[in-house]
């Protein structure tokens, strides 16, 4: 993770005219990657005389058999439908239904074939979007009216490769919210079957029976699945459950289901845990959030989950993280825990999960704790390394225990990101080895130095050498040319270099992130003047060259004679003397970098790593 080069895209499906984002990458047993991504397309249908056309998605999957530098075409691992029907009425109109579906939010796992453990097998978990639609018309002009919106996790496997995709399977039941439409005629008849679809209380569990909420509108909704293979094929998916009081509101469930057959069939979904529902979006910022679970799996048939949920005991806070835990298969559930180690009522959002061989459990978040304002985030961090039953970190020598650790060394405005700061995505990542944790997010933080900027964000958790700068000389008289060599910054890319705050140039890295470049320094004062070098992702690095002779040093010498020959001495000016001059930072006379300090909060030391977006 040291330098980065790409991206290498692939390709949207070759019936389809866009590519609708939801990114998720998997490794096989053999070092072979494959990639997800959402394609969009356009399908027609013809209810009698009526044509028309409804917007849908290909989940499409690629492969990659050289480490990501070259990707195969991508297949199509799913495909939403639609479906209509129609008869007249007796003025002669067509009427009818129409069932179109779209295909959202779906995640990639790759595991052992339970019955072959050395092949892998390719699990695809995704929701079903299905909206049912009639027919009004207004005079003789026929439009459609949506009735019902069903969604259900469904997925799907292939055990080739990748090359071909079994049939969808149901991983929950289907939840169904009446819509406006539902007042048609077909609505009346739909809203019944969602009242009895949504049997369901506000546990989570299905012991309320139809009829029970005469008069009122389900909304119940299930998204964000995410599956996970055990050391022994088993699969096991975890997903969002809204509850029938619909998203963002009241109470929502995390809802666990498992299979023992490579996912040909899934059991009986589970409640693993019930949380004070966070809102759809933020008070003080305009990206959507909310519970969606993320999940991993141990050695010995446990099961992790992270998920954003409100705090009962404070009742104004937006959301803190909280951990779930299975140790017997996904059977029985621990109460929650929560990770985030803060007294505040700021927003924490997009928790990730990842489990080291060596059991040891990991989980990142992004975290708005340290802004009183609640727009900039930073990254926090926390590991356990007994299986969930605390987490933190403890230095014995300093006798100094905290319960999570600040990662990023510079916030990101959720304000200045994707356009509007409307989307910083809808999950960050995490994974991990026994010798190392690796961290990707939604990076702003360059957005408050232009334009809005969002890129992706990377650290990892063993140090990685920062970028530096080498003056030579470090020092001299202004006016002097100077050598600037650049280090370790991002390969191939644009750098701006700055003296004294004003950029004087602009060139580019070559493909290991080096530059050698040539500057006049200006003529300024006798002291200390910083040049800094930034790189288009945010890198920086400074160093300092000390002016030996300026112009306020002709004075100084000017005023010396004019005090041995008895005249009245004129002023320097105080601007450039070397009382004046900001002490040199970043690098010392001699060209040889100090240690670098990142400025963090007193109360939250900050994990031994280096990020960059």
């Amino acid at each position: 993770g040291e330098t980065w080069d790409g991206p290498h895209q692939i390709r949207f499906f070759q019936n389809d005219f866009a590519v609708g984002g939801d990114p998720v990458v998997a490794f096989g047993q053999d070092g072979t990657v494959y990639i997800t991504q959402i394609s969009i397309g356009f399908e027609e249908f013809r209810i009698g005389q009526l044509l028309s056309s409804a917007l849908v998605s290909t989940l499409i999957v690629a492969r990659s058999d050289d480490g990501g530098i070259t990707w195969s075409d991508a297949v199509p691992a799913a495909r939403s439908t639609v479906q209509a029907s129609s008869q007249l009425d007796p003025e002669g109109r067509e009427r009818g239904t129409i069932r179109s579906s779209f295909l959202d939010k779906q995640w990639l796992a790759a595991g052992p074939d339970p019955n072959n453990p050395d092949n892998d097998i390719l699990y695809l978990a995704y929701t079903d979007f299905t909206d049912t639609n009639g027919i009004l018309y207004a005079d003789e002009l026929p439009f459609l009216t949506a009735i019902t919106r069903e969604t259900t996790i469904m997925s799907v496997r292939s055990t080739d490769g990748g090359l071909t995709w079994s049939a969808p399977v149901p991983v929950s039941p289907t939840a169904v919210v009446a819509l406006e439409g539902a007042a048609s005629a077909e609505g009346e008849e739909a809203g019944e079957a969602a009242a009895e679809a949504n049997a369901q209380d506000d546990e989570g569990h299905t012991d309320q029976q139809p009829g029970e909420n005469e008069g009122s509108r389900p909304e119940r909704f299930v998204q964000g699945a995410q599956p996970a293979v055990m050391p022994d094929g088993t699969l096991v998916v975890a997903y969002y459950d809204s509850t029938n009081d619909g998203p963002g509101e009241g109470l929502s469930t995390i809802m666990v289901a498992s299979s023992t057959d490579a996912g040909l069939s899934f059991g009986e979904p589970i409640q693993a845990g019930v949380f004070k529902e966070a809102r759809g979006r933020n008070r003080t910022t305009f990206f959507r959030q909310g519970g969606l679970p993320a999940i991993a799996v141990g050695q010995n048939g446990e099961i992790y989950i992270v998920a954003a949920g409100v705090p009962t005991e404070k009742p104004v806070d937006d959301s803190d993280i909280y951990f779930l835990r299975s140790t017997n298969r996904g059977v029985t559930w621990d109460l929650p825990v929560r990770l985030n180690g803060d007294d505040t009522t700021r927003l924490q959002f997009f928790p990730a999960i990842g489990v080291s061989p060596n059991g040891t459990i990991h989980a990142m978040w992004g975290d708005m704790r340290d802004d009183p304002d609640e727009v900039r985030y930073h990254i926090y961090y926390t590991e356990s390394q007994d299986g969930g039953s605390s987490w933190g970190f403890t230095l014995p020598e300093q006798g100094f225990t905290v319960p999570d650790t600040r990662v990023t060394d510079f916030p990101s405005n959720a304000l200045r990101g994707f356009p509007g700061g409307a989307f910083l995505g809808d999950y960050f990542g995490l994974a991990a080895t026994d010798e190392d944790v690796f961290l990707v997010w939604a990076d702003t933080r360059l957005g408050e130095f232009g334009g809005p900027n969002q890129q992706i964000g990377f650290a990892r958790r063993t140090a990685i050498a920062p970028p530096e700068l080498f003056l030579n000389p470090p020092s001299g008289v202004a006016g002097r040319d100077v050598t600037i060599q650049g280090f370790s910054f991002q390969p191939e890319s644009n750098i701006a270099i700055d003296v004294g705050g004003v950029t004087i140039t602009n060139l580019r890295s070559d493909d290991q992130g080096e530059f050698t470049t040539n500057i006049y320094m200006p003529v300024t004062g006798e002291g200390p003047r910083n040049v800094t070098a930034y790189d288009e992702t945010g890198n920086v690095a400074t160093a300092s060259f000390y002016t030996e002779f300026g112009f306020d040093s002709i004075a100084r010498e000017l005023n010396d004679l004019r005090g041995g020959l008895g005249t009245p001495a004129a002023p320097t000016s105080s601007g450039f003397s070397p009382a004046g001059t900001p002490a040199a930072s970043g690098f010392d006379l001699a060209g040889t970098p100090p240690a670098a300090a990142t400025p963090v909060p007193a109360a939250t030391p900050t994990a031994d790593d280096d990020d960059s977006p």
